[in-house]
């Protein structure tokens, strides 16, 4: 029986944050000493290549580096304009602050506004912030930082926890900038819909403080909205958007519930290929937008055996309810009808799951307190079916650990392809046994909330909230693998090589799918942090951008980059190595990096490679490399970029001197020896250049073709054109002209 000084609330609280404290500095020590870094999917591909590049690029609207001219300030992914150390090296810290700030919201708004007790609201924050959806989007920065303030909105907004309405206004207007600066639009829109929809279901008078919040907070982000959509405007996400079939792919199968219980039964992400992500069956052939959707089996339990019948229970309870349905998407009847009709809203289905993390970490707060208030019959009613379910896990691990291949074999024969090179005993096994451990510590907990139920005492609440601590951490850890910081800070002799050479050309992706392709290359262990190592020495995706390595034709599935760099980037792919020699020199592209020299063929000199670790990797250069920036007499006029396909692959047009110009401009001078085009300068969205010759010509640039785009030539307004399919010409006269481009 524990002594008296565990009834003190104060001491009981000291004793569950002390445990995080505890639990947090001994899993991330290295993180917060600056030894290690995460670095899971878009952490090193995009986010820390973007912090390193702040302070080189600061608030420019184009970014040079990343596929000739993509968004950056006006690119909220990148969180350009967020309230952060923009250095590469803070990134993690910003993961770990941010889920501090969304535990503290939810368990201020649960205490204030919802009037639980301080371990509901403690139990509530922690399991917002560690359940396997939050966690999942720590390798999104823009996703944790949205979600760190979404508790903090609800709670500026209720007329409980904050009384003054004009309190609430300028803390609702806090709240709603910092959601959408932290760049996730989807979810920042989510949680203002929840929020809307809470007041009209609970507290309708708080509606008019809320409305002028809006307003305020439209007003201050106006200028960024500008920004965003003149940027966005040429993305491919914006003119092409997505296909059905990619919103079914990022929609929630149902047979992903699975994870609730056993928490990464379809893979993990620290892993390579033993227990690695096989699960493409209930993906759509594709790596997972959210890798685990675990959560707390013992608070889902309390949720479900706890009647709780005011408004605000069953508010949320409906909330969790339409957000697993919509997480769906793509499963549910007449998807596709309401796909057509709300394509950006539905793009990532999955993503609707969060709304049910909101609201059952809001129910399992009540439902603690509901339980521990009922009459002793009641809790020893509840105990028991923790009881029952204690029994059912054990049974069912004890039987994944003495026969793991049978366990897996109705998981493989319904969702493993044969076609996978990989063993699937070997992938699944270690994850059926995980599993088997994973649900026989779920017995042991459950047995020790059946004990607690059955005694009186205030400390109890204090020792369930300790157990469902102890679940959570169980399965965090995966999903937030690292890598030593020095290993990954520092250019390699191959990514030294490539800053030498400019503009480089890869078709590397920032996903290594292990279990198709098989542990290819060489790595000291099955690990993922050593994929991590690979990236940073071969210069993977836009990861050499930290580096100041510059990357054309990069290929972005969220549709992020200009629209006509993926067309540009989805016909080279379909050609061969020889083939897309002519688009590569056109470009100004002077090097490329791939697995395979041997095909590259005639033009290409290799000058450096990388083997250490991973698929060996090449860096070829380009023979007789074109400026980026150069004049051209000879234009060929077309119609529609599908002409200009045909027109830059024509033999008679030589990329040294041919531009094929959409939109009716032709010229046919005569070959011009005396052609000279200097840069004077040249930021992220601002060239200046000036250039001679004895003919009429135009000025080819190769940065992504942007209809906003303003020329001047000579003092005065010029039109830009689209230059072979994805770039910018401007027409100049004969003789000394001084070019200025803004885009």
């Amino acid at each position: 029986m524990p002594s008296r000084w565990l009834e003190r609330p104060l001491v009981a609280n000291a004793i569950v944050a002390g445990s995080l404290i505890v639990v947090a500095l001994a899993a991330f020590w290295r993180v917060f000493n600056g030894t290690a870094t995460f670095f899971l999917r878009d952490l090193l591909t995009t986010h820390i290549p973007a912090f390193a590049l702040f302070d080189r690029l600061r608030y420019s609207v184009l970014n040079p580096a990343w596929s000739q001219g993509a968004p950056w300030s006006g690119n909220p992914n990148l969180l350009v304009y967020y309230p952060t150390i923009h250095q590469a090296g803070f990134v993690s810290v910003h993961i770990l602050l941010h889920l501090a700030i969304g535990f503290a919201g939810m368990a201020v708004f649960t205490r204030r506004a919802l009037g639980v007790s301080r371990e509901g609201a403690l139990l509530s924050g922690i399991l917002y912030i560690g359940s396997g959806y939050v966690l999942s989007s720590a390798s999104f920065l823009n996703a944790v930082t949205t979600i760190a303030w979404v508790p903090w909105l609800l709670f500026a907004s209720d007329e409980r926890a904050i009384e003054r309405m004009w309190l609430r206004i300028i803390a609702c207007t806090i709240a709603i900038v910092l959601l959408v600066l932290g760049g996730e639009p989807t979810l920042a829109v989510m949680a203002i819909c929840v929020c809307v929809a809470r007041l009209a279901v609970v507290n309708r008078r708080a509606l008019a403080g809320f409305a002028s919040s809006l307003a305020l907070a439209a007003a201050l982000l106006a200028p960024l909205g500008v920004l965003v959509w003149k940027a966005g405007s040429d993305s491919a996400r914006a003119v092409t958007g997505y296909t059905f079939d990619e919103t079914m792919r990022a929609s929630l199968h149902p047979a992903r519930l699975l994870e609730i219980v056993t928490p990464f039964i379809f893979g993990r992400p620290d892993r390579m290929v033993h227990g690695a992500w096989w699960g493409f069956m209930v993906s759509r052939n594709a790596p997972p937008y959210i890798y685990s959707l675990s959560w707390s089996v013992l608070a889902l339990l309390m949720i479900v055996f706890s009647s709780q019948s005011t408004r605000e229970s069953r508010f949320w309870l409906v909330a969790a309810i339409a957000g697993l349905v919509l997480a769906c998407g793509g499963y549910l009847p007449g998807a596709e009808t309401a796909y057509k009709a709300l394509p950006h809203v539905w793009r990532y289905p999955i993503k609707f799951a969060f709304m049910t993390v909101i609201a059952g970490s809001l129910l399992a707060g009540k439902a603690l307190d509901s339980t521990l208030a009922s009459k002793r019959q009641k809790r020893r009613s509840v105990s028991l079916w923790f009881a029952v379910f204690s029994a059912i896990f054990a049974a069912v691990g004890g039987f994944c650990l003495r026969s793991p291949t049978a366990a897996a074999e109705p998981l493989i024969a319904r969702w493993w392809d044969d076609s996978w090179r990989n063993n699937a005993a070997a992938v699944v096994g270690p994850l059926v046994r995980g599993g088997g451990w994973h649900l026989l510590m779920l017995s042991g907990l459950g047995a020790l909330c059946f004990i607690i139920l059955r005694r009186d005492g205030a400390w109890r609440s204090t020792a369930i909230v300790l157990l469902i601590i102890a679940e959570t951490v169980s399965s965090a850890a995966p999903l937030f693998p690292t890598v030593d910081t020095a290993t990954v800070a520092r250019p390699s002799p191959f990514v030294q090589r490539a800053l030498g050479l400019g503009l480089i050309y890869e078709r590397a992706g920032k996903d290594l799918d292990a279990v198709r392709r098989g542990l290819n290359g060489r790595y000291p262990a099955d690990e993922a942090q050593w994929m991590a190592v690979a990236q940073a020495r071969q210069a993977w995706a836009t990861t050499g951008s930290m580096f100041g390595v510059r990357y054309a034709f990069n290929h972005d599935p969220d549709g992020s980059y200009p629209e006509r760099i993926d067309y540009v980037s989805d016909l080279l792919n379909q050609r061969s190595w020889p083939e897309r020699l002519k688009w590569l020199r056109a470009a100004g592209v002077r090097g490329v990096i791939t697995y395979d020299p041997a095909s590259l063929g005639d033009g290409y000199d290799c000058v450096a490679k990388e083997a250490e670790y991973g698929v060996p990797a090449f860096l070829c250069a380009i023979r007789e490399p074109l400026p980026e920036i150069r004049r051209s007499s000879h234009v060929v006029a077309v119609n529609d970029r599908i002409e200009a396909a045909v027109g830059v692959e024509d033999s008679s047009c030589d990329p040294a001197d041919c531009t094929v110009i959409e939109g009716g401009l032709s010229l046919a001078g005569s070959a011009d020896a005396n052609v000279h085009a200097s840069v004077l300068s040249d930021t992220g969205d601002r060239i200046e250049v000036v250039t001679n010759g004895s003919t009429p010509a135009v000025l080819f640039i190769a940065r992504a073709y942007q209809k906003h785009a303003s020329a001047i030539v000579n003092g005065k307004p010029a039109t830009t054109f689209p230059a072979d399919i994805a770039f910018t010409a401007v027409p100049v006269p004969a003789g000394k002209v001084d070019v200025v481009v803004v885009w």
